[in-house]
């Protein structure tokens, strides 16, 4: 099966989602891990746009791959063990208000069988980076609310569209999830559709940019920037599970 056009680090451990084990930093945190580790890029010559001021972002992001590129090893802008050997960084456990450690999935997205890998930050066409995770599955399989919210958003596919069918799913706070590459839509998910974690809301599809049917998945905390999703989806792993989940949509 060919590679997505849309979007690999396998460092990242489920439990990372939750704090509990031990890691170098990830897009979106604001930690002194992360100061840590921009300390470590300027002290190996590595520029840091706004320099170690603790937050993961995209001059972060920028700087990891610049050494990752001059050292020879896999650009992604994520911390992996390799990585982190090269700066001298020791692995931290994550903070408590991190990004990644407060969000957690109520559904797995995607009907099994699927497959996923870390492909954050990989490089795209038009000098773009991979903001998300691309689950790979048939077409058609069944795709699910991973949260109790609302539809904020809808893309519908059109020549030259990148998301092809696509929709937000926000949650109280301001959260939301991105799916892109939908198929079709399930009856009655519209812009305002109140939903709750595992309805049926779409098909799995290849609309859009890409090269092989699955679904790319977002994740925006408070409605900011998106971080790294792998971890949080490989939290709750569903990929084997192909029974179609029974949950009803909201009266």
């Amino acid at each position: 099966m060919g590679a997505p056009e849309d979007e690999t680090n396998d460092d990242a451990s489920a439990d990372e989602a939750t704090g509990t084990t031990k890691g170098y930093g990830v897009y979106g945190e604001v930690s002194d891990r992360v100061t840590a580790l921009q300390n470590a890029l300027i002290n190996a010559g590595i520029t840091v746009g706004g320099g170690a001021d603790g937050v993961f972002g995209a001059a972060t992001s920028a700087a990891v791959m610049d050494l990752q590129r001059q050292e020879g090893l896999q650009v992604t802008g994520i911390v992996n063990a390799e990585t982190a050997e090269l700066l001298g960084l020791s692995a931290e456990v994550a903070p408590a208000d991190s990004p990644v450690a407060n969000i957690s999935l109520a559904a797995f997205p995607v009907q099994g069988m699927c497959g996923y890998s870390d492909t954050w930050h990989a490089p795209r066409s038009g000098g773009r980076l991979h903001l998300g995770v691309d689950i790979i599955a048939p077409e058609g399989k069944l795709l699910y609310a991973v949260a109790d919210g609302t539809i904020t958003k809808i893309y519908t596919d059109r020549p030259g569209s990148l998301a092809g069918n696509g929709l937000r799913l926000t949650m109280d706070d301001g959260t939301y999830f991105f799916y892109a590459h939908l198929l079709s839509f399930a009856d009655g998910i519209e812009v305002g559709t109140k939903v709750v974690a595992g309805q049926v809301i779409g098909k799995n599809g290849n609309t859009g940019n890409s090269g092989t049917p699955h679904l790319h998945f977002e994740i925006h905390p408070d409605g900011g920037a998106a971080i790294n999703p792998y971890p949080i989806v490989k939290a709750i792993d569903g990929c084997s599970v192909t029974e179609p989940v029974a949950v009803m949509a909201q009266n």
